[in-house]
């Protein structure tokens, strides 16, 4: 496995980073510091991510979006990973993730509450969305809690495109190819909501660049 690359963050520091795919890194948070995250996994190479974030510092703070779209017979590995060491400390990781063709998409995404990560709260959601019926996507959620008074939940699930919302659009009077795109819009908003708009338009131009 590739060695990590470190990334320290103050105490009572903030980041805003915008990763990119075959990412290797560490963030580091000391007391207070706070991390929001966000990983696009977009482009047409095939691609091999990991990230960890340990919350260190007490009442140190992450939220991670990851939104990744596979086609072709593109293949795509992201591991995602929140350790909880410090006091007090909070994390959100929301990943939205969808599939065509004969892509396969991994997500491995993991909450740990490591000793000592006492009032430590986290929550893991992933979500995938199958497109075509030679494509693959597993999502792997995981919780490791190793100290007591502590809050963790995830959630992961697979659905396919919504056969009853399509015939509505199409009811509607739009087209196939317009109703999908509103309907795989609606999907990855969670994920992209947080961004500025212009950043955000061009995040949702390059996923519907894939349908």
């Amino acid at each position: 496995m590739p060695t990590l690359k470190n990334i320290v963050v103050g105490e009572g520091r903030s980041l805003a980073h915008v990763g990119a795919p075959n990412e290797q890194l560490r963030f580091v948070l000391k007391a207070g510091a706070k991390l929001d995250y966000f990983l696009p996994v977009l482009d047409e190479k095939s691609s091999k991510t990991h990230v960890v974030v340990e919350l260190q510092g007490e009442h140190s703070s992450v939220n991670s979006h990851v939104v990744f779209f596979g086609d072709k017979k593109q293949e795509q590995t992201l591991r995602l990973e929140h350790i909880h060491q410090g006091r007090g400390t909070v994390s959100s990781l929301v990943a939205k993730g969808a599939v065509k063709d004969q892509a396969l998409s991994q997500f491995y995404g993991l909450i740990k509450m490591a000793p000592g990560s006492i009032g430590a709260e986290g929550s893991l959601h992933e979500h995938s969305l199958l497109l075509s019926p030679g494509a693959r996507i597993e999502a792997v959620p995981a919780l490791e809690i190793e100290h007591d008074e502590v809050q963790a939940s995830h959630a992961a699930t697979l659905e396919k495109v919504d056969a009853e919302k399509l015939f509505y659009l199409l009811s509607r009077g739009l087209t196939e190819a317009a109703a999908m795109e509103l309907l795989v819009e609606g999907f990855f908003r969670e994920a992209l909501e947080g961004l500025p708009a212009e950043q955000r338009e061009d995040y949702y131009s390059a996923i519907l660049k894939k349908l």
